[in-house]
């Protein structure tokens, strides 16, 4: 999911295993998440592929047991830099665009 209110992409804690990293090993930081709370993360880099293009992107997640967390694709590294967002309410579309 694309949240543009987001700065960073986040993922939920269930992903550490799946991506075969070391939860030791991950930088443990706070951020505060809607409505104002608090919540511990883990922050790393990890890439992305777009189409052909690949590249790095900053990731926190999120130390929560909450399965039901989205993945939320945020703003820095990708909308801000490599690709603009367009919304077609029209027609019910979605577009990335590379810049």
């Amino acid at each position: 999911m694309v949240d543009t209110g987001a700065d960073v992409t986040t993922l939920p804690k269930t992903i550490i295993p799946i991506l075969g990293l070391n939860e030791k090993s991950l930088k443990r930081t706070k951020t505060q998440g809607v409505g104002g709370i608090w919540i511990e993360t883990f922050e790393t880099k990890l890439p992305i592929r777009l189409g052909n293009d690949e590249f790095p992107i900053h990731i926190s997640i999120a130390n929560t047991k909450e399965e039901s967390l989205p993945f939320l694709l945020g703003r820095k590294d990708i909308f801000e830099k490599r690709y603009s967002l367009e919304i077609n309410s029209k027609m019910k579309v979605t577009i990335l665009n590379k810049n």
